[in-house]
C-alpha cells in the first residue's frame, strides 16, 4: 500500500502486537490503528488451574477466556 501510495485510504489492524507494529504505531503511520496483544504465558496458568480443578472432579466452567489487551496509539505502554 505505501508503494503504492495509498495509505491515505487503507485501515489495518493486526493481531499479535509485535515489535514492528508497535514501532510503525509508534511512528504514526496514518492507516495503522491498533493490534491485538495475547500473552500465551496466560494460557499455560489458565489451562494448568482447569486441569488441576478436573482431576479434583471439581466442576469446571464450559469456557475459559483469556484477556487480550488492545494497543493503539494512544496505549500508556508498548510490550
Amino acid at each position: 500500500m505505501q508503494e503504492a501510495g495509498r495509505l491515505d485510504k487503507a485501515a489495518i489492524i493486526g493481531q499479535g502486537a509485535e515489535r514492528r507494529m508497535q514501532h510503525e504505531l509508534a511512528r504514526g503511520t496514518p492507516a495503522l490503528i491498533a493490534s491485538t496483544a495475547f500473552s500465551p504465558e496466560q494460557y499455560c496458568e489458565k489451562l494448568l488451574d482447569l486441569a488441576l480443578q478436573i482431576l479434583k472432579g471439581e466442576s469446571v466452567p464450559p469456557a475459559v477466556y483469556i484477556e487480550h489487551e488492545v494497543v493503539n496509539r494512544s496505549s500508556k505502554k508498548m510490550l
